[in-house]
């Protein structure tokens, strides 16, 4: 094959406060200049930054793609294994891929409604409680 990938970091433990970012290098070893695409495969396109370019490399050059990957607040919590697909414009049967774990940390988030929201003094009453899982793990 005549391109390498690697990915830093493996691994990202991802706690909702920013996005998760990836450094992918691109390593042309061909002896011919090509242009690289990459994708994250597993997550919506929309969520990716920094793969709207191609990368152009000189026969012997290297490059990066610097990714950000801004997951929903309601991305579910556990262990995600995204993969990062490149592939060559001059050979484009030529697909590298290259595996990212991602450890997304368990946010609770319960709201309770009752209904109705007053009783009469003296009077007996049913409720209705209502609860509603807003957070991105199981909870009961």
């Amino acid at each position: 094959m005549a391109v390498s990938l690697s990915v830093e970091p493996k691994v990202v433990f991802h706690d909702q406060s920013e996005p998760v970012e990836v450094a992918v290098q691109i390593a042309n070893q061909a002896d011919v200049i090509d242009s690289y695409s990459i994708r994250v495969l597993g997550v919506d396109p929309d969520w990716v930054t920094g793969a709207e370019e191609a990368l152009q490399l000189f026969p012997g050059d290297s490059g990066f793609f610097e990714l950000c990957i801004n997951l929903p607040s309601d991305f579910p919590a556990g262990e995600h294994t995204l993969t990062l697909q490149c592939r060559s414009a001059v050979f484009p049967e030529r697909i590298l891929t290259s595996g990212i774990t991602v450890i997304v940390e368990s946010v609770d988030f319960v709201t309770l409604d009752v209904y109705p929201n007053r009783s009469i003094s003296g009077k007996k009453t049913e409720f209705v409680l209502t609860a509603a899982n807003h957070g991105n793990s199981d909870i009961w």
